[in-house]
């Protein structure tokens, strides 16, 4: 069985996407320079890994306006908290934005500065508060979301491994009044991971530990759609086709077998989402010459493997989930192959 797919153009190298309400549409086109989108909405980054661009995808008509913002920064990330997006410029500058309602057409409300280096990875509101993982500082910190006053920080070093002096934060999921964080345990110094990654959970008002797990390298998290008292684990380091993805019961603490691996696919997992019963991954296939990503789609409910795009010459590092289930795909041409077609691809899972 072959997956839809509809491929919407940028003029852009699609980096990162947030993803608002719906989408359906397979039609693209630029607006006239100033136009207002005011409906339902995608948002993109695009960088040449020098500049980034933020542009939008007006939902379901598949209208692109592009240069809503730009910075001097190549590595940012887009986090959505309620109504309001973040922008997390992350190694080589490390502030953080808030632009409420999604409105890059005034300055940030809220613009906040952290140490040189701290690299920070991800954000999600618990508590009260606005909680950030720092990448490179093995830290958490809890700001104050009108004020940017930081009120918390968990010194994860008795987690550090190698000799990089962080166990690398990542990935942070709020549940409850607990938050959880995927630690990838990779040294930056060597470029190799340890073989025991880590999530663990945390107290939003006390900061204290209350729970972690082993799983293993460079872990990332993903509530299950079929039951949130379970995690999706992607686990496995680069250039290794060692990885996987399973489930993980919080309540009980026993992973679940296999859903997803490597050897299967034939190259590393990139990114991966999951709806309802069904969990896409995309994989690189780092020896194959050229090198090349493929998409893949495991109806869980029937075990079933759906075959979708492969062979494709762009990276597929970003996935994303639209709240009427398509999956979109950001397409980056790789640097062995410039000048392949860009933009998102959408598919019906």
């Amino acid at each position: 069985m072959q997956a839809a797919v509809s491929l919407l153009n940028l003029g852009l190298v699609a980096a990162a996407m947030v993803l608002l309400y719906s989408c359906s549409s397979d039609v693209s086109q630029q607006p006239e320079p100033g136009a207002q989108l005011n409906g339902p909405g995608a948002y993109v980054i695009a960088s040449d890994y020098a500049d980034s661009v933020i542009g939008r995808v007006e939902l379901p008509s598949g209208t692109v306006q592009q240069n809503l913002a730009t910075f001097p920064n190549g590595d940012l990330i887009l986090q959505q908290a309620g109504n309001d997006l973040f922008v997390l410029s992350r190694s080589g500058e490390d502030v953080v934005r808030r632009y409420p309602n999604a409105d890059f057409s005034d300055l940030p409300d809220l613009e906040v500065a952290l140490q040189a280096g701290a690299n920070p990875h991800a954000l999600s509101s618990c508590g009260g508060l606005l909680w950030l993982s720092l990448y490179n500082r093995s830290e958490l910190i809890a700001m104050d979301p009108e004020s940017g006053e930081i009120k918390q920080r968990v010194d994860l070093h008795s987690f550090d491994e190698g000799s990089d002096n962080s166990c690398e934060p990542s990935t942070l999921i709020q549940r409850g009044d607990r938050l959880l964080v995927a630690l990838e345990r990779f040294d930056l110094h060597s470029l190799r991971s340890d073989p025991q990654g880590l999530i663990i959970e945390f107290d939003c008002e006390s900061g204290e530990l209350t729970e972690q797990w082993s799983t293993g390298p460079n872990p990332k998290i993903v509530i299950d759609p079929r039951n949130p008292d379970h995690l999706l684990v992607k686990e496995g380091d680069f250039y290794q086709l060692d990885g996987r993805i399973r489930s993980l019961n919080l309540n009980s603490g026993e992973f679940g077998p296999s859903l997803l691996r490597d050897i299967e696919l034939g190259g590393d997992l990139s990114d991966f989402v999951a709806v309802g019963d069904y969990l896409i991954a995309s994989s690189w296939s780092h020896a194959s010459s050229p090198e090349s990503s493929s998409l893949h789609c495991l109806n869980r409910s029937q075990d079933l493997l759906i075959d979708g795009p492969a062979g494709l010459s762009q990276n597929l590092w970003h996935l994303g989930v639209s709240p009427t289930e398509q999956i979109w795909a950001g397409l980056t041409p790789s640097a062995a192959n410039p000048a392949a077609e860009h933009g998102i691809l959408r598919l019906d899972p």
